[in-house]
């Protein structure tokens, strides 16, 4: 195992958090179903363990629902509530690589 490369239970991952972000993005209300899953997940590592890709996917992914369903708010504050100061820095970073040179986010 190659310690430079994403092992591949973090790509399938990413690849089925993917497909179900393709179907949350075509409604608000599949948007609301898979807001629990990504609230479970944002939260699912114990304060002060790390932080974990997946972690912050899922995170990210409630982030872009926010944007596009404004509604999902209030959801997204309580998970961010949740989050301890390291993965909220992670995920900024995260952000930050994501941003094109003209501020929008290629995530």
């Amino acid at each position: 195992l190659n310690p430079h490369q994403t092992p591949p239970s973090i790509l399938r991952f990413a690849a089925d958090l993917g497909e179900k972000m393709k179907t949350a993005l075509q409604s608000e209300a599949e948007a609301q179903k898979l807001f629990p899953e990504l609230e479970k997940c944002s939260l699912d590592i114990p304060k002060a363990t790390y932080v974990s890709t997946p972690q912050i996917l899922c995170f990210s992914d409630a982030a872009e629902l926010v944007q596009k369903y404004p509604n999902l708010g209030q959801n997204f504050e309580d998970i961010k509530r949740g989050l301890d100061p390291e993965t909220l820095k992670r995920f900024n970073q995260f952000q930050k690589a994501m941003e094109k040179p003209d501020g929008t986010n290629t995530h």
